[in-house]
């Protein structure tokens, strides 16, 4: 019994000692009755069939997404990112590993127009959050983690994106197609023909377009930030994940680990507000105080000509 209770004193200090007890004895359901005697035609008594079971505790893994077992011998790991693919396909109203691509309609969904398909949302995840593998099997390392680089990386990269569409737009001598304007708007930062005329007026329009793409790129990434929380939140109702506890644990985590990132980049964006107004607008004034200085100047010459 000592020697049994140090066995689980360090099995308990095991980073997926959870993992380990959630898969633990799910084996012993092939030799025990539900009134707990074992089944008639197993051939060992109690006391050696715990102990076999012990000896193999997590072999089998654990009931995961996909309908498929993880994290035992010769299973894939159990990854945090599942959890993200088989989401997406829940809300998309599609079946949990579906990898094929979206079509986007006016009645898709919200997160659908974020990503096109549920590997492009994994790997959106894995980049900011990072990612946590955990194998129950005592032949595989317990846990791997994968750390995510936050939300600033994804912004600068959405950013260069917009900024060097924006100044092919702005510096181009053709009117900017429909196709065009899309590609550098998003939801509340609508770039229009006047936006791109204005620009193109103005002796500081390069400079104002890269502001602008800025504005675009955050706005862009935050909300993805945000429809990817509201992911994992639903991630947590999917049958399997809700089952078990430590799964349940590793979705707070990645959720905490997200609004932290979504925390930190608002308080960049109220900074910014504080210091420069907003560009759009800020834009339209120019060109506005500027054909109204032309107009009045032409007026002045007007009259003062009709005076001569």
């Amino acid at each position: 019994m000592s020697s049994r209770q140090v066995t689980r004193d360090l099995a308990t200090s095991q980073p997926n000692y959870e993992w380990v007890k959630a898969s633990g004895f799910g084996g012993l359901s092939n030799v025990f009755n539900k009134n707990g005697a074992p089944i008639s035609n197993v051939k060992k008594d109690a006391g050696i069939l715990m102990d076999d079971t012990e000896k193999n505790v997590g072999r089998e893994g654990v009931d995961w997404v996909c309908d498929t077992k993880a994290g035992g011998d010769d299973q894939r790991p159990i990854k945090s990112s599942d959890i993200v693919l088989s989401s997406f396909n829940q809300l998309a109203g599609r079946e949990s590993c579906d990898m094929s691509p979206v079509t986007v309609t006016d009645t898709s969904p919200l997160h659908v127009s974020h990503w096109n398909s549920p590997e492009d949302a994994r790997k959106w995840f894995i980049d900011v959050v990072g990612d946590v593998e955990v194998y129950t099997t005592p032949s595989k390392k317990p846990i791997n983690t994968k750390i995510g680089t936050g939300l600033m990386p994804k912004i600068e990269e959405t950013f260069s994106d917009v900024s060097d569409k924006m100044d092919r737009i702005v510096t181009s001598s053709q009117p900017p197609t429909l196709n065009d304007l899309r590609e550098v708007s998003f939801t509340d930062v609508l770039v229009s023909r006047a936006m791109i005329e204005s620009l193109r007026r103005d002796p500081q329009g390069r400079m104002l377009a890269q502001r602008l793409s800025l504005d675009i790129a955050l706005q862009r990434e935050m909300m993805r930030a945000l429809t990817m929380r509201r992911m994992l939140m639903s991630g947590k109702d999917i049958e399997v994940v809700s089952a078990l506890e430590p799964s349940q644990k590793m979705v707070d985590n990645a959720i905490e680990r997200l609004s932290k990132e979504i925390r930190v980049v608002r308080e960049e964006i109220e900074i910014r507000r504080e210091l420069l107004s907003s560009t759009a607008p800020f834009v339209l004034q120019r060109d506005h105080n500027r054909q109204s200085t032309v107009i009045n100047e032409i007026d002045k010459i007007t009259i003062e000509q009709l005076g001569d």
